[in-house]
């Protein structure tokens, strides 16, 4: 398996790298070297070799070789055109190169392009895998390992819960270089000792022999998992509905045998150093380098076809190292060696037989142990389907020509994907006109142009029923939002109205399974219900089931399984292991206010009033001095201009100490990534968020003025995309240039919402002030949005000439044409100024 370096702009975790020739110059990239040691430059790696040793590496020097972590459904853009449209990944091909490797950590050959279903990791189940116990669907959350350690007399004792605090390898640096999710701590054949303790030995299972003190370190010849801890997260009967799964789920402690793995979690790839086995030892089916099937036997039919075969074959010959030499793996097992009293077979999965000593007080003593040692991933090949938003389908990319793609804006869009239609007017009331939102799915979409191709469905279509499309239409993406609908490679189970499986086994809603006479086996399980998406024909849904049948449902017979990260589950499962006793202390509602409190609040009142902009105003009310009101005027050359955004104000009894508590009408629109639908105003200031030094509150320095200042200057600004946590990096580079602009121009769109909203519905003692203001500035907020249907990026009617050469998008035209109407009837009704030359362009239909 050749793997070609491609040039990438970024490097990103679990990248495949090259630093040079052969694979001891290649590793995974497990982390920016800068986060550990602020000393070192900036853009220096650290790397994990195929030998669990790490290198730092600057980004120069280093190229992308893979990008095995890609999976279906991961949204990617093209490494050499980031700022254009992007995709979703639908399928992946992934070939595997594995390293044999001695008792020294040589290494003797290489096994090319491995299937990774053909392979298991040294534990049968990691952390965040998918597994099927009956009826029910679970991740595990937590595991149990024992080892087996194997002394140079030929005892043997079993520790059991190992894990790296208790035994460590032998010359080991102290830190676990694997991701925990994907490896256990421990491998056969791995060289460990004690840590520290005296008595973990002495306490062990012993299997062959009696503890010494003298034995302090040894050989693992076994690795065996005892027990995992699993969060059940939906049934065939319950689907997600999280109270029925908690109420009915089988116990949280499982023994491995009787669970059914069903797939790793997505975030789990395959790296370099990787411990693997095959699955079926005496049949591995691996890939030469003519493509052909190379069959792997075991050491027994090893040695009775050495006669017939050349031991001079060429095919699994690789490069292990430019500057040294290294054995290279045959296709016929050469003689024998003994070393270090180890018997080593030159082939893959060699079984290595450790020569014991007898005992003569304990003659029982086994003379011979079994050890399988593991194969090491020592390189990895990807190659990917991708969908793109133009609806073009490209299979076979290269997976380091793509880059990972995770800062999104809503109004992006997939095809297949299923939509609904925003609301364009508002009623009386303030909330939408009641009527029907059209349903349908996406076609593709122009990135360029933020316009979407859609085919609307057919309304009043029953659920079951083949869903007619009624006509394919060119909408504004900003007119958009996205409705359920399972995706590439969600995870999916199907309701099933019964209590039996398919073999008829009843099973109990509460978990209990019936008593059975023979352990149940794999075959046994039924698993038709559990499967996942693998595509979306006709706005349908394909699914790839566990059992392996493929068949094609409807939205409404599946449900989607949302995949956590196993470290949230085990936050959350805390509530289901520990007692369900709620702390029942009555909570104060709040202390009296005393003089100070009063004087405090006063102050403010009277900053307020001398020091508050133009642009900001408040009521306050003095039977409740508790509560302000704020509303601010969009400043100028923002997406936010001409309007007006209210906030509410309640002070704590331990104000100053404390901040106030804010709150956002945001009639259920999120036009800044500050600003939730919820009404929660995310400030490092109101202590909502992370921050450092005058970030935060402060009782001495802070106060209401420096609150409400804050958020129209630092929140409703003229680049709001980059508030959101982390963005602030993106600036001036193609991913944020991408998706600032649109972002803009939806959040404007949902600002001209936003004003229909106050208008119908003016917060509590601002009536008259809405209608003011609108009166005077209605005529203003038309000619912006003429201003950007003649292409004037959003922002002021007024804007310079350089900024007028960046074209607003298609898509803006279109939602503002779909708006306009609904703004000039509402300006009209309120008797806005200069309204009336609007009027005639753009009247309200009647349909309306």
């Amino acid at each position: 398996m050749d793997v070609v370096a491609v040039a990438s702009p970024s490097i990103y975790l679990q990248d495949l790298v090259s630093f040079g020739r052969g694979i001891l110059r290649q590793g995974t990239v497990i982390q920016d070297a800068t986060v550990e040691n602020s000393s070192l430059p900036v853009d220096t790696f650290r790397i994990l070799l195929i030998d669990n040793s790490v290198v730092y590496k600057n980004a120069g020097d280093i190229r992308v070789l893979d990008r095995n972590h890609l999976h279906p459904g991961q949204v990617v853009g093209s490494a050499s055109d980031i700022a254009g449209q992007i995709g979703v990944v639908t399928g992946v091909t992934a070939l595997l190169d594995l390293a044999e490797r001695d008792n020294r950590g040589m290494a003797t050959g290489l096994i090319k392009g491995v299937c990774p279903s053909s392979l298991r990791r040294v534990s049968s189940l990691s952390l965040g895998d998918f597994v099927v116990s009956g009826p029910w669907l679970g991740r595990v959350v937590e595991v149990s390992v024992d080892v087996d350690v194997l002394f140079d007399d030929g005892a043997v004792c079993r520790v059991t819960n190992a894990d790296s605090k208790i035994l460590r390898e032998v010359d080991a640096t102290g830190s676990i270089k694997h991701e925990q999710q994907i490896n256990c701590d421990f491998y056969p054949g791995q060289s460990v000792q004690k840590e520290n303790s005296c008595s973990l030995f002495k306490a062990a299972r012993w299997l062959n022999g009696y503890w010494n003190p003298d034995r302090d370190r040894g050989t693992i010849i076994k690795v065996e998992m005892s027990g995992v801890l699993v969060y059940w997260i939906a049934s065939m009967h319950c689907g997600t509905d999280r109270e029925l799964v908690e109420a009915s789920a089988p116990p949280a402690y499982q023994h491995p045998d009787e669970l059914t793995f069903f797939c790793a979690a997505s975030s789990c790839s395959w790296w370099v150093a990787d411990q693997c086995f095959f699955r079926e030892p005496r049949s591995a089916k691996t890939n030469d380098d003519n493509g052909n099937v190379v069959i792997a036997h075991d050491q027994e039919e090893e040695e009775e076809e050495e006669e017939n075969d050349d031991p001079c074959s060429e095919n699994n010959e690789d490069v292990i190292d430019s500057d040294q030499d290294a054995p290279i793996a045959h296709d016929v097992p050469p003689t024998p060696t003994k070393q270090n009293g180890v018997i080593f077979y030159g082939k893959q999965l060699r079984k290595v037989f450790f020569e014991g000593h007898r005992r003569e007080r304990r003659p029982q003593v086994r003379k011979h142990v079994e050890v399988e040692f593991p194969m090491t991933v020592a390189s990895t090949n990807t190659s990917v389907d991708v969908l793109w938003q133009d609806g073009t389908l490209q299979h076979g990319i290269p997976s380091a020509s793509l880059v990972p793609f995770d800062v999104m804006n809503e109004q992006e869009f997939f095809p297949g994907e299923h939509v609904v239609e925003n609301d364009t007017t508002v009623g009386t009331n303030g909330d939408n006109d009641g009527t029907t939102k059209r349903v349908g799915i996406v076609r593709s979409l122009d990135c360029k142009d933020q316009t979407v191709c859609v085919s609307w469905f057919k309304a009043g279509i029953c659920p079951g029923e083949a869903r007619e499309v009624e006509c394919i239409e060119t909408i504004s993406a900003y007119d958009l939002k996205l409705n359920y609908s399972p995706y590439y490679g969600d995870i999916v189970v199907r309701l099933v109205h019964s209590e039996s499986t398919n073999n008829g086994a009843s099973v109990a809603l509460d978990g209990k399974k019936k008593k059975k006479k023979k352990k149940k086996i794999a075959a046994d399980v039924d698993l038709s219900w559990v499967g996942h998406v693998v595509n979306l024909p006709d706005g349908h849904v394909q699914v790839k089931w566990a059992d392996g049948s493929m068949s094609t449902v409807s939205p409404h017979e599946i449900v989607v399984v949302k995949e956590e990260h196993y470290m949230e589950l085990t936050t959350e499962m805390g509530d289901w292991v520990e007692a369900d006793g709620i702390d029942e202390e009555a909570t104060s509602t709040g202390g009296s206010h005393g003089k100070n409190w009063a004087k405090a609040v006063q102050k403010e009142w009277k900053i307020l009033e001398n020091d508050l902009p133009e642009t900001i105003y408040t009521r306050v009310f003095e039977d409740r001095m508790d509560l302000l009101r704020v509303v601010m005027v969009g400043a100028s050359g923002t997406p936010y201009h001409h309007g007006l955004f209210f906030f509410d104000l309640q002070l704590p009894s331990s104000y100053p100490a404390e901040p106030p508590q804010v709150y956002y009408h945001s009639y259920g629109l999120r036009l800044n990534p500050n600003l939730y639908e919820s009404g929660t105003v995310c400030l490092s200031l109101l202590n909502t968020f992370d921050g450092e030094g005058t970030e935060l509150w402060s009782s001495v320095t802070s106060s209401l003025l420096q609150v409400v200042v804050s958020i129209q200057g630092l929140v409703l600004n003229d680049q709001p995309y980059y508030n959101e946590a982390g963005y602030e990096t993106l600036v001036g580079k193609p991913e944020g240039h991408r998706n600032a602009l649109p972002y803009s121009e939806n959040a404007y769109i949902l600002s001209l919402r936003t004003i229909l909203h106050v208008l119908r519905r003016p917060p509590q003692g601002f009536e008259e002030f809405v209608k003011d203001h609108f009166r005077r500035h209605g005529r203003f907020v038309l000619m912006t949005c003429n201003a950007c249907l003649r292409g004037c990026i959003v922002g002021d009617a007024h804007a310079t000439e350089a900024i007028r050469e960046q074209q607003c998008s298609a898509g803006l035209k279109l939602a503002l044409a779909n708006m306009l109407p609904s703004l000039v009837s509402a300006f009209t009704e309120i008797g806005a100024e200069g309204c009336e030359e609007f009027q005639k362009s753009y009247a309200l239909s009647t349909a309306h």
